[in-house]
């Protein structure tokens, strides 16, 4: 009977070799990738939180798609922004920890586990980043946690 590929490379300490080392490949650019999103989310998205504890649009929209502050004028900014504010409180500077990210055609979801001030279990902030003529931009925003469920 036939052998499958991966059982013949078990026999082979060569290929058994090629074979960890490809893997091992995936498993460090997965890292590096992680790492090169976090070198621009984490700033941006710091900044954005500081700056809805802070109602300072401006500085809150400044890395937006222009799509986004289409969607999120200044106008539904502090209705929505107050909503969310009202329910949870405000960031806990400095609080947030990447959870991880998600390539979505040419968007990168990013996820956070971040404090707030008046909510006990931690809130998920995803961050849709998208890479537009040499530069990183914000193109979606999301908050979810008990209380804003509630």
């Amino acid at each position: 009977a036939a052998q499958s590929p991966l059982l013949t490379a078990l026999h082979d300490p060569i290929e058994l070799l090629q074979l960890c080392m490809a893997f091992f490949s995936i498993a460090i650019a997965k890292q590096t990738d992680a790492v090169e999103v976090q070198n621009f989310a984490d700033p941006m998205t710091e900044s954005l939180l500081q700056a809805m504890n802070k109602d300072d649009y401006d500085k809150f929209s400044k890395d937006f798609s222009n799509e986004m502050r289409q969607a999120l004028t200044e106008e539904n900014y502090n209705k929505q922004i107050g909503t969310i504010k009202g329910k949870i409180g405000v960031y806990i500077s400095g609080s947030k920890e990447f959870i991880g990210k998600q390539f979505n055609n040419q968007d990168i979801l990013v996820n956070y586990k971040a404090t707030f001030s008046e909510e006990a279990d931690s809130v998920l902030v995803t961050v849709v980043f998208r890479h537009n003529a040499h530069e990183n931009i914000i193109s979606g925003l999301w908050f979810n946690s008990p209380k804003l469920r509630s």
